[in-house]
């Protein structure tokens, strides 16, 4: 009877040891998880910030490029020639700042994506390991502690000989 305490004592302290490294994993799938919400939301937020801040460049470089058409037409220059060329420099110059500030949030918003591609990762491994450490660890625990019970009631003589050749009855097996 002791044997049998000694393997349930045993098996439940392993089970205990298995349910709570099961639950730190879980911990941290859950945390894991979190972080995918928050990284889609920093790339959501990058990407529209980006927005508005192309669209205020495009507003600031079309009042600019009013400003200098009027000074051009005040200076009493033509429309044509080197005119037509600074013109036109000046509003490419601006359809470039304002892509360059699209692309930059465009980059940071891809950025959080592939980091909350690889944090959804880190919490599928989280998860598949707490199953394993609960399901597994249990079913081993319980395993092993029935195993050492038996073994600490073969090793004090309660097993008999062990060569499994059952009861001798009446001198013969």
């Amino acid at each position: 009877m002791q044997f049998a305490l000694i393997a349930a004592v045993t098996a439940a302290a392993q089970a205990a040891s298995a349910l709570q490294q099961s639950s730190q994993s879980s911990a941290q799938a859950d945390a894991a998880g979190y972080n995918v919400a928050v990284l889609k939301q920093q790339g959501i937020s990058a990407s529209n910030t980006a927005a508005a801040n192309m669209a205020e460049s495009q507003r600031r470089s079309a009042g600019e490029l009013g400003e200098q058409a009027a000074a051009f037409g005040q200076a009493n220059i033509g429309t044509g020639g080197s005119v037509q060329n600074v013109e036109k420099q000046s509003a490419t110059n601006a359809r470039m700042d304002a892509l360059n500030i699209w692309y930059g949030g465009e980059l940071e918003r891809h950025q959080a994506f592939a980091e909350a591609s690889a944090e959804r990762y880190r919490q599928l491994v989280y998860k598949r390991n707490a199953d394993t450490q609960l399901y597994g660890g249990i079913g081993t625990s319980l395993l092993s502690g029935a195993s050492a019970g038996y073994g600490a009631y073969l090793n004090s003589g309660g097993g008999g000989s062990g060569s499994g050749a059952g009861p001798v009855v009446s001198g013969k097996p």
